[in-house]
C-alpha cells in the first residue's frame, strides 16, 4: 500500500464514532499500553482560536529548546499536517506502517474500528510516544467532555473563547456548549481559560471549583494592541511577564486574544521561560488560513461558524476601513449560514459576493445565494466551479479592491491546493 492509497482508504472511515464515550479509544490504548500516560500534555478545548493557541504555545516552547508534538485538526492540504514533531510532519512511510499496523491490530484482535478522528487521535499519540517528545499541544476535535481525546490527563487545561456551533452535538445553548467544552477540565490540574460572556465563565468556574482544578481567567483588559501593516502589537500586564511587549505576524485582531492566553498558559507551566523567548516563538509563529494573505489583496480566512463570523467582520472594518472588499463565499450545509449571512452582509462592507462549491460536502447554493440577496441590494453570483469562481473574483484585486475567502477551512483547503495547482479530491 502506498501513501495516497492510504488516505483513500481512511477517508472511507466515518468521520466520527456513531456511538458516543471513550469505550473504542480505550481499548486500543490498552493494547499498545497506554502510551498517552507517559505524555507531558496540554489540552485545548473551545469554539474558535484552538489551533492558533495551540501553535502559540507549541512555537515558544520549541524555541526554548523543547521538542514538541501538534495535534490538530482539520488539515487544509494533506493529512500529514495534523501531526506534527517539531513543526515538521512524518514521512508518508511512516504513516502507511502505523496505519497497516492498527488496521492488522484491530483486525486480529476484533476492537471495534476506531472512527476516523480516533484513528489520528491514536496515531499522533503512537508516534509523540515513539519519538519522546517533551510536550504535546493537543486540540481537541469535537465538544470536550465525549471528544476521543478526553482519554489524557494533562499538565494543564486551556480553554479558548466559546460559541454557539455544532448544536445538534453539543447543545442548544451557550451555556451546555461551555459545560461540555469545560469537559475537559481534570481532578487538581490547572486550568486558563479567556474571559467569555458571564454565565459562560460562571459554568466553567463551576466546573473547576467542582474538580478542585485551580483556575486563571485571561481578561479583555489585560492586553491592548496596535494594528500594523503586517503585524500587530501588543502588551500584556500579567504576573510573570507583566508589562511586557509582545507581536503577532497577523491582521487579524483575533490573534491578540490567542496569543495572550498562549502566554499565561506558558506561564502557568511555570517552565521560567525567558520574556525574550516568548517574544521570539510568539511573533514567529504562523498558523495559515486565519486572516492569511496568499497574494496582493487577497486574504483566506477559516471562520465557519456565527462567533468567528463576527469576529471576521470586526476585524475587517477595523483594518480595511475605506477599502473596497469582494466576498467569496462557501459553506457546509450543517452550518448555521443564515446567522453567518446576516453577520457578513451588516453594513455592506461588501460591493460583491461570489458563492461556490466545496468538493467534501453539498452546498445549498441557491438558498444561499437567496439568503443573501435578502439582506443585501449588492450584486450577488452563483459560480459552483471552485477555481472559476476564486479566478473571477481576483481579477476584482487588479482595480485595488481586497478579496476575502470565507465560510469554510475546507474552502481554506481548497484554495491553497488551487494555488499549487493540485488535484482537489475528497477529504476531512
Amino acid at each position: 500500500m502506498n501513501y495516497q492509497e492510504m488516505e483513500q482508504e481512511i477517508y472511507e472511515i466515518p468521520k466520527f464514532a456513531k456511538k458516543l464515550g471513550h469505550e473504542t479509544i480505550k481499548t486500543i490504548l490498552e493494547f499498545y499500553h497506554n502510551p498517552q500516560n507517559n505524555l507531558k500534555v496540554i489540552h485545548v478545548a473551545g469554539t474558535n482560536g484552538k489551533g492558533s493557541t495551540c501553535s502559540y504555545i507549541e512555537a515558544v516552547l520549541r524555541e526554548q529548546g523543547y521538542k514538541v508534538g501538534l495535534f490538530t485538526s482539520p488539515h487544509l492540504v494533506t493529512l500529514r499536517e495534523r501531526v506534527l514533531i517539531q513543526q515538521e510532519m512524518l514521512s508518508e512511510q511512516e504513516w502507511v506502517e502505523q496505519y497497516l499496523e492498527i488496521k492488522e491490530e484491530v483486525e486480529k484482535k476484533s476492537f471495534p474500528m476506531p472512527s476516523f478522528f480516533e484513528l489520528m487521535f491514536i496515531m499522533a499519540i503512537r508516534w509523540f510516544h515513539k519519538k519522546q517528545v517533551d510536550f504535546v499541544l493537543l486540540e481537541i476535535g469535537l465538544g470536550g467532555r465525549l471528544d476521543a481525546t478526553n482519554v489524557v490527563t494533562p499538565i494543564l487545561s486551556v480553554i479558548t473563547s466559546i460559541g454557539l456551533d455544532h448544536m445538534a452535538y453539543l447543545g442548544d445553548t451557550i451555556e451546555e456548549i461551555a459545560a461540555e467544552k469545560a469537559g475537559i477540565i481534570k481532578e487538581k490540574v490547572p486550568v486558563v481559560a479567556i474571559e467569555n460572556q458571564p454565565s459562560v465563565n460562571e459554568v466553567i468556574l463551576k466546573v473547576a471549583q467542582e474538580k478542585n482544578a485551580p483556575l486563571d481567567f485571561v481578561k479583555k483588559s489585560e492586553y491592548s494592541f496596535q494594528v500594523f501593516h503586517k503585524t500587530i502589537d501588543f502588551s500584556m500586564e500579567s504576573g510573570y511577564y507583566k508589562g511586557c511587549n509582545f507581536s503577532v505576524i497577523s491582521r487579524a485582531q483575533y490573534q491578540v486574544e490567542n496569543a495572550a492566553l498562549a502566554i499565561r498558559a506558558i506561564e502557568r507551566l511555570q517552565l521560567e521561560i525567558p520574556y525574550e523567548t516568548v517574544y521570539k516563538g510568539i511573533k514567529n509563529m504562523k498558523w495559515p488560513g486565519r486572516m492569511e494573505q496568499i497574494e496582493e489583496n487577497i486574504y483566506i480566512d477559516g471562520a465557519h461558524n456565527e462567533p468567528a463570523i463576527a469576529k471576521f467582520m470586526e476585524n475587517i472594518r477595523q483594518v480595511f476601513k475605506d477599502k473596497k472588499k469582494i466576498l467569496l463565499f462557501a459553506v457546509v450545509n450543517d452550518k448555521d449560514y443564515e446567522s453567518m449571512i446576516r453577520l457578513l452582509t451588516k453594513g455592506n462592507e461588501f460591493s460583491q459576493i461570489y458563492i461556490t462549491t466545496l468538493h467534501t460536502r453539498e452546498s445549498n447554493l441557491e438558498e444561499i445565494k437567496e439568503l443573501f440577496k435578502q439582506e443585501t441590494n449588492v450584486p450577488v453570483s452563483v459560480i459552483e466551479n471552485q477555481k472559476q469562481a476564486y479566478d473571477i473574483a481576483r481579477q476584482a484585486t487588479r482595480q485595488g479592491a481586497y478579496l476575502f475567502c470565507v465560510g469554510s477551512l475546507y474552502l481554506v483547503g481548497d484554495i491553497k491546493k488551487i494555488m499549487n495547482g493540485e488535484k482537489i479530491d475528497d477529504r476531512f
